[in-house]
């Protein structure tokens, strides 16, 4: 079976920062959730063959906050979002699963750490993960790719392409990030470390590895090798930070329900979105049904689009 995985919270946010001229709450709300509809229409049309979409959406970071509190403190343009994530799930959510989509959302767990375990249990599954975010990098394998959406130069990311663009192999990319900085985290690396000693370094092995290994003085000049060892402990947090958590009971976060859009059409129009033309369209066309369990009689549009795995 071929999974799509929608990174829900990148995709709202994708959506949100397109919008201009509209400065009331609700309304951004309402346009963000339109978009967002339209998006998901978008991706199937370009990613073929789907058998079960999932969307993920974020709850509070509660395991990284509790071990470095400073965690994401880096977002500055999210947190001064008009849009409250919260207040769309509660509407997109049960809209998403009567359209035959599961969603899966934890208030203690990140949608990072609940798509790697997903794909972890799903391991002998395709898995197309929707997102424009890096870090799902480390999750690429020869079942796994990543498609990067609404960027330039985007599209999907196989492991021949992530090495190509970053000259890492994804099962290193998390310790790789444990050197480098992430300023939308606020993950601090080793600053002034070239990347070419990086790449070099990171075949070592795990973190400790690196700082026990005496190839580690051999591979940098002496200051870097300096920066390394001082910055011992920073990097070990790192480690626990940038690496996705795999073995999540995620069952538990999963929403789903038996396809009903007319029940759909009425909780888009009881919120004011029902206007909206191209909510309108998604559910007068039942373009998602397709992926869940449907009734025969239900109109299904063909897809056509990229199917390279």
């Amino acid at each position: 079976m071929k999974n799509l995985l929608i990174d829900g919270n990148n995709i709202l946010y994708m959506n949100y920062f397109t919008i201009k001229d509209i400065e009331d709450e609700q309304e951004l709300n309402n346009e963000t959730i339109s978009r967002f509809l339209h998006s998901l229409i978008d991706i199937t049309f370009k990613v073929n063959n789907v058998g079960k979409i999932y969307v993920f959406f974020d709850g509070y970071p509660k395991r990284r906050k509790d071990i470095y509190p400073q965690y994401k403190d880096g977002r500055e343009k999210q947190q001064k979002a008009k849009i409250s994530v919260k207040e769309i799930s509660k509407v997109v959510t049960p809209v998403l699963t009567l359209l035959g989509i599961d969603v899966y959302q934890d208030k203690h767990e990140e949608s990072d750490d609940v798509i790697a375990s997903f794909v972890n249990q799903h391991d002998s599954d395709i898995n197309v993960i929707v997102s424009s975010d890096k870090d799902f990098y480390q999750l690429v394998s020869d079942r796994t790719v990543i498609y990067r959406y609404g960027i330039k130069n985007g599209g999907f990311y196989d492991v021949e392409r992530v090495i190509r663009e970053t000259g890492v192999e994804p099962d290193r990319f998390h310790i790789y990030k444990c050197f480098v900085s992430d300023p939308s985290d606020n993950i601090k690396g080793v600053s002034r470390l070239r990347k070419k000693v990086i790449k070099k370094l990171i075949r070592i092995g795990d973190v400790d590895d690196i700082l026990s290994s005496p190839k580690t003085e051999q591979l940098c000049s002496k200051s870097e090798y300096e920066k390394i060892i001082n910055a011992s402990d920073n990097l070990r947090l790192n480690r626990k930070l940038v690496t996705m958590v795999s073995d999540i009971n995620i069952e538990e976060y999963r929403k789903s329900s038996g396809i009903n859009v007319k029940l759909a059409k009425k909780i888009l129009h009881d919120n004011g979105i029902g206007s909206i033309p191209i909510a309108q369209l998604i559910l007068d066309k039942s373009y998602f049904v397709k992926f869940g369990n449907t009734d025969p009689d239900v109109s299904i549009i063909n897809t056509s689009g990229i199917d390279d795995l």
